[in-house]
């Protein structure tokens, strides 16, 4: 009774408050009662993979204030479970216990406010520092990427078809989630991406906020910007109303041909062209805008402030006239013809520059026959808004009618070529404003004059193409030449060439070619390419397997340095650098490599950042980027090759064969001449 009577006044002696790092015997303080009460109501957003430094700050914030901060943080270590009696036996610690009541009801405090998406990667764990210490580690690096990707999209945000309003909530939901990722963005920064983001027609204001001497507050702000939104919307306004009221004034001048037109009824001769005066426009401004909108048609405006800007659906009305060329009635028509491979008239008189055709190609109608070309040369294709250009316009003069070749008319002026049942539409390809239209008559595509009727073209079978050599070649699936010939002198409408496909070689490669470096140096060493060969099956006389190659791009001199392995990749290039910068009075600039692990590694990076080196990489499973280093491997392999046979020597020399290939190939024109600038 003694012994249990002294364990319990131990016990009593030994409780104190829990704050100062020992725990009361009361099994639930006050202080945690209130903690486990309130913490829903302060941490109101559960841990996602989102809000993890908010929810941080506000679970760590209500701990310390209650006092158990150190069960976090591993601080508040746990007593040990028995103590020692005053007779000397080992019995239950009772702070131990208060310490586990303690512990526990804080980890099912944690275990509240964690959202189910999180809380299996602490199911498992026991304690409150412990669990603290998981979820830092799994979420941290989680944050921090999402900051990335938040700044990313916020660089990158723009207004585009949204309202104002709309445009700036979008702003402020971005730097919210960046305040509670632990990132707030700066109130200048959030101006200097609200501004980024504006469209083309806030330029003066943009330019207005940046160059104002006095700083601008977010509130100020975002209230300058409604109020802008709200002008901009009033002057269209304005300018629809101004368009409406002068638009039987400019209704019919697409048409007309007025100003350069080619047209038989330019320069003010038609007499179906409108008469105003002075009158028509009483009440109203007397100077209207002279500037016409490229992609609408419609005055007041240029393209930049178009509401159509970014409609690619959008076709400008009213639709313009199409045109005639009314030179020869026979052969006046043109047809849009997508079997043409070049433009084909009848009248000279249509071609511009003309000059003799000595080319061996003819014109095969669908019939077979074979018409001569005559001229060659340029022409232009009228539009109301302009001319078209005919580059490759041939002239053939039995023909019946005048055909455009689609292809051509596409590639030459960059524009779009619309085909339905009804008809057709030639539009710009950047600014989708509509150049021409016109019907489907019986099958065909015709461009009808203003005066011709729809009936006029009767029905025909008209295809018409020009022979080119590899036409055949192309239609028959790309066989071989000798088996084009052979089909030939079975079928006279068929004529051979010589074949230079580029289909053929294209699909016959392996690899898709690499375009060619079109840079160049200056100087040596400016960039030097590198690249490990091996290993060799047969270890050299000096326990070697692989080389290492240094080559100077400007000279195309190399240094070989046999290795055992490729981790010696990084001791010989700094005895490399150390050689040219003692021997050369110089340093390299740039190095070329691939992404071998000898060459990305830490130790290269460190000492590239430390000597300011450029460390340029090939893309991933690209070699030819590479193709200096892989090149003079190859030269190096069969020069040594040749020298091994020539001799008949051992494998096991193929270290110093190699070293003797590389010293005679830069003796060899001129990589010593340009280096050491005298001959070896």
């Amino acid at each position: 009774m003694a012994s249990s009577n002294t364990a319990s006044s131990s016990s009593t002696q030994d409780t104190t408050s829990h704050t100062d790092g020992t725990f009361s015997s009361s099994p639930i303080p006050s202080s945690l009662k209130f903690l486990m009460h309130n913490i829903k109501n302060i941490a109101t957003n559960t841990l996602t993979a989102e809000n993890y430094s908010l929810w941080r700050s506000q679970v760590q914030k209500l701990f310390r204030a209650n006092g158990f901060e150190g069960f976090l943080t591993g601080t508040a270590a746990a007593p040990t479970s028995t103590i020692l009696s005053g007779s000397g036996q080992q019995i239950p610690n009772p702070d131990y216990n208060t310490w586990i009541s303690i512990d526990q009801n804080l980890a099912a405090a944690l275990y509240s406010v964690i959202s189910p998406a999180i809380l299996p990667y602490v199911l498992s764990i026991d304690h409150c520092s412990e669990i603290w210490r998981t979820l830092d580690t799994r979420l941290q690096s989680n944050t921090r990427s999402r900051i990335a990707h938040l700044k990313n999209e916020l660089h990158f945000l723009s207004m585009k078809d949204k309202s104002m309003t709309q445009y700036l909530l979008d702003v402020k939901s971005k730097v919210d989630a960046l305040a509670a990722a632990g990132a707030p963005v700066d109130v200048e920064d959030v101006i200097h991406y609200t501004l980024n983001g504006l469209p083309n027609n806030y330029q003066a204001f943009k330019t207005a906020i940046r160059t104002n001497m006095r700083s601008v507050s977010l509130d100020e702000l975002y209230t300058l910007l409604c109020s802008e939104e709200l002008n901009l919307a009033h002057e269209t306004i304005k300018d629809l109303q101004a368009l409406n009221l002068a638009g039987n004034q400019t209704a019919l001048t697409a048409g007309q041909g007025r100003g350069r037109g080619r047209s038989s009824q330019s320069r003010g001769r038609s007499s179906n062209r409108p008469q105003t005066t002075s009158n028509s426009l009483r009440g109203t401004k007397q100077s209207r805008p002279s500037i016409t909108c490229q992609i609408c048609g419609k005055f007041g405006h240029s393209a930049v402030k178009c509401w159509y800007r970014h409609d690619d659906n959008y076709n400008s009305e009213p639709t313009p006239a199409l045109f005639t060329t009314p030179t020869h009635a026979a052969s006046s028509e043109w047809f849009l013809d997508s079997g043409a491979s070049s433009h084909l008239t009848s009248d000279p008189n249509s071609i511009q520059q003309p000059q003799q055709y000595t080319g061996s190609s003819q014109v095969i109608l669908g019939n077979g026959h074979q018409l001569p070309i005559q001229n060659t040369g340029k022409g232009l294709l009228p539009t109301p808004s302009g001319s078209l250009q005919l580059k490759n316009l041939n002239l053939v003069p039995n023909l019946s009618f005048n055909l455009l070749s689609v292809h051509k008319l596409t590639h030459d002026n960059d524009c779009l070529i619309t085909f339905s049942s009804n008809g057709y539409t030639i539009q710009d390809r950047k600014t989708r404003r509509r150049l021409l239209t016109g019907p489907s008559i019986n099958g065909l595509y015709p461009l009808l004059g203003p005066n011709r009727p729809a009936n006029y073209i009767q029905k025909l079978a008209l295809i018409s193409v020009q022979h080119v050599p590899d036409l055949w070649h192309r239609r028959l699936g790309h066989p071989a030449a000798s088996t084009l010939a052979v089909i030939a002198k079975q079928h006279q409408h068929i004529h051979v060439a010589r074949l230079d496909c580029e289909s053929c070689r294209r699909s016959k490669s392996h690899r898709l070619p690499t375009p060619r470096s079109e840079s160049v140096t200056t100087h040596p060493f400016l960039l030097v390419h590198s690249d490990v060969w091996g290993p060799f099956p047969i270890v050299s006389n000096n326990g070697f397997r692989f080389y290492v190659s240094f080559i100077d791009d400007f000279s195309k001199f190399s240094w070989i340095f046999p290795i055992t392995q490729k981790s010696d990749v990084f001791t010989k290039f700094v005895e490399f650098q150390k050689f040219i910068s003692r021997q050369f009075n110089t340093n390299i600039r740039t190095i070329r490599t691939d992404n071998g692990s000898e060459y990305i590694n830490s130790k290269f990076s460190t000492y590239c950042r430390a000597t300011g080196l450029v460390h340029q990489t090939t893309c991933p499973y690209t070699p030819s980027q590479n193709g200096v280093a892989e090149r003079k491997h190859r030269h190096l392999i069969e020069t040594a090759r040749a020298l091994l046979i020539q001799a008949s020597l051992p494998q096991h020399l193929w270290v110093d064969t190699i070293l003797t290939a590389n010293l005679l190939i830069n003796c060899l024109p001129s990589p010593n001449t340009l280096l050491k600038s005298h001959r070896p």
